[in-house]
């Protein structure tokens, strides 16, 4: 299922990275390496089939903290300054802080995720474990935002620094899209969700923001790399259904709200 996957959506949209003309900060790199781990890069339209990280189709964005928020800064922003302010404000507007994990994938019936904070939240398809994400996501978030160790509990995902942090990414970014075009060398990374031979694409944690920020800045298209292929009824190899973190029924619920574009996932 998934070749027939892999082949559909190529003939439709992609190429394999082989076939791509190198820019010339490229040209060193041997393609036989992107071959031999089978990587292809497609281009893919910005469009309602791609999913953010949240799980949220692009043509319901107003329901994605971060898209929305990034929006409405953008359209009512003249400097960088007014832009953080505008997006923080419209987050802590949408946000609600310290929400469970139950509350992240709407399984109200799991008391026990009622007591793990959302920011430890892992996808029943992750090749992560909750405990795995628990023991390195705060060291690794504060170095990826640029964040200081004052703040070493998880009130530190919801703070204003935080936000502040997204917000300046967003900003640069959407900035050098509108001055200098979308960097198709860049590939963000996009997995695809699979059921019955359809697809839909879904943010990776690589590139999430250069998509985002493509999207506000009005691009049509980009260029991104297929990440991992996760199909429906591969449910029971999953990493967290094998493991017993969530039940066969459950995973196919948390899969079934991101393909439909109506999920949950958490904000932080």
């Amino acid at each position: 299922m998934i070749g027939s996957v892999v082949k559909k959506i190529l003939n439709r949209f992609g190429y394999n990275i082989q076939q791509i003309v190198f820019h010339k900060k490229y040209e060193k790199m041997s393609t036989s390496l992107f071959d031999n781990l089978h990587t292809h890069v497609i281009s893919i339209s910005i469009d309602k089939n791609i999913r953010t990280y949240r799980g949220i189709s692009l043509s319901n964005y107003e329901n994605d903290l971060y898209v929305n928020s990034a929006m409405i800064a953008h359209h009512n922003s003249f400097s960088e300054r007014r832009f953080i302010e505008k997006f923080v404000s419209n987050v802590n507007s949408m946000l609600k802080i310290n929400r469970s994990m139950s509350e992240a994938f709407n399984l109200p019936e799991r008391k026990d995720l009622m007591k793990i904070p959302e920011c430890y939240s892992v996808l029943p398809w992750q090749n992560m474990t909750f405990e795995e994400k628990r023991g390195m996501y705060m060291k690794t978030f504060i170095k990826r935002r640029g964040l200081s160790n004052s703040i070493n509990h998880d009130s530190l995902f919801y703070s204003n620094e935080a936000w502040a942090s997204h917000a300046g990414q967003f900003y640069k970014l959407i900035l050098s899209i509108k001055k200098n075009g979308f960097n198709y060398f860049s590939f963000p990374v996009v997995d695809v969700l699979v059921k019955e031979g359809d697809f839909k694409y879904i943010m990776s944690s690589i590139g999430n923001h250069r998509l985002i920020s493509a999207f506000v800045a009005g691009v049509d298209s980009v260029n991104a790399r297929l990440g991992n292929f996760i199909d429906i009824k591969d449910v029971d190899n999953w990493t967290n259904v094998k493991n017993g973190f969530f039940s066969r029924s459950e995973a196919e619920k948390i899969f079934l709200d991101y393909f439909n574009g109506c999920g949950y996932g958490s904000s932080v």
